[in-house]
């Protein structure tokens, strides 16, 4: 059986649903990180400062937190580099000089799972009336492919989400944004690379 075809969210989706989680900091920071990064779940909740290159703006992913325990790996690969756009660096940037995990429990903790982070996802959902992508995982992340899509070349896209290009063909191809959501991203991302 295929996997479900991805289901983004549009970039005013997008913004509203974390305008939306300013509410919580905490999930606002990590849902920003996952729109715009596209890592996965437990690529998130083991991100450690300590991989963040300031000089590059980017994160080393390479490690997860699978069924309540960190690994030395991400799902399809040993380490692989995100960059980290300057719309995300500005919202990040206050907790960086904390040292440890980026993401953790409103009481300081590492988070194990993502229940408390998906229950904010879930009320900002509710509070903004979006529909809920049909996507039954991370659909910030196919959200991120889908608008990266326009501006990056498919092996470099693939190199960063940590899919091989194939797959990224087949299934993204056709979400490639309209004009004003290219726009936008190319901007972002030749800011980045600047």
């Amino acid at each position: 059986m295929p996997p479900p075809e991805p289901d983004p969210y549009v970039r005013k989706e997008r913004d509203r649903l974390l305008s939306a989680l300013k509410e919580w900091p905490i999930a606002h920071r990590y849902f920003a990180t996952g729109f715009y990064t596209g890592m996965r779940t437990g690529e998130m909740l083991g991100l450690v400062w300590e991989h963040y290159d300031e000089r590059k703006q980017t994160f080393d992913v390479c490690q997860s937190m699978v069924d309540r325990k960190l690994v030395n790996h991400t799902k399809t690969q040993k380490r692989r580099q995100v960059v980290v756009p300057p719309i995300l660096t500005e919202i990040l940037e206050p907790e960086r000089e904390r040292s440890g995990f980026v993401f953790t429990t409103p009481d300081g903790h590492m988070f194990k799972d993502a229940d408390w982070l998906m229950d904010k996802w879930n009320r900002a959902h509710e509070i903004t009336q979006i529909k809920k992508s049909k996507s039954p995982n991370y659909p910030w992340r196919h959200t991120f492919i889908s608008l990266a899509l326009a501006n990056m070349k498919i092996e470099d896209l693939a190199r960063m989400v940590g899919n091989s290009p194939e797959m990224i063909r087949r299934s993204y191809f056709r979400w490639i944004p309209d004009d004003d959501e290219v726009n936008e991203l190319r901007n972002q991302i030749a800011s980045s690379l600047e």
